[in-house]
């Protein structure tokens, strides 16, 4: 029996042997060779400061926020917080993108804006947060945040192109 996917390859490799060295070989395989991506966004950190994440995208049953037929079906959902540490990644959305558009907005851990864009959208800063938008609010750049109980900010539009999987880089407090 299979101990894990890539015990053959690495046993083959290095000629290992025995229940012990299997279990060892194992441990150091999924580890040492690369394993399939996941399809999801990321937030990468490559600063040495601390970061609070939140993100938006668009959702409901037959959204698509570019057809006009299919824009009263979208609701635009804002979640937060990720701590984003040091030189270190969160994965906020651990699925297949199926939106072309993400957005993406954090704090410095002294509540400063960090990563910001022009789209505004809904949070709660003082805790975590699951806030859905209707499409109407956001395109007319309206989301009515304050009425709603939240605070407006303004988050940095990604595009990813329809791509399943997606890394956003943070570097000084820039996001690419």
């Amino acid at each position: 029996p299979k101990l894990c996917p890539q015990l053959e390859e690495f046993m083959l490799r290095f000629r290992f042997s025995g229940a012990g060295t299997r279990f060892a070989a194992c441990l150091a395989a999924s580890t040492a060779l690369p394993l399939s991506a996941n399809a999801e966004l990321r937030v990468c950190n490559q600063t040495l400061n601390l970061y609070n994440v939140a993100v938006g995208y668009f959702q409901g049953v037959h959204c698509h926020p570019t057809d006009p037929l299919l824009r009263s079906a979208c609701r635009l959902q804002t979640r937060g917080w990720w701590n984003l540490p040091a030189n270190g990644c969160v994965t906020p959305v651990k699925e297949p993108l199926d939106q072309t558009y993400y957005y993406v907005f954090a704090l410095d851990i002294y509540g400063n804006d960090a990563i910001t864009g022009t789209t505004p959208l809904c949070v709660n800063v003082t805790k975590g947060f699951d806030i859905e938008v209707p499409y109407l609010d956001v395109e007319q750049n309206t989301p009515r945040c304050w009425q709603r109980g939240y605070q407006q900010v303004k988050f940095k539009e990604i595009d990813a192109g329809g791509a399943a999987d997606w890394t956003v880089f943070v570097n000084q407090g820039e996001a690419e």
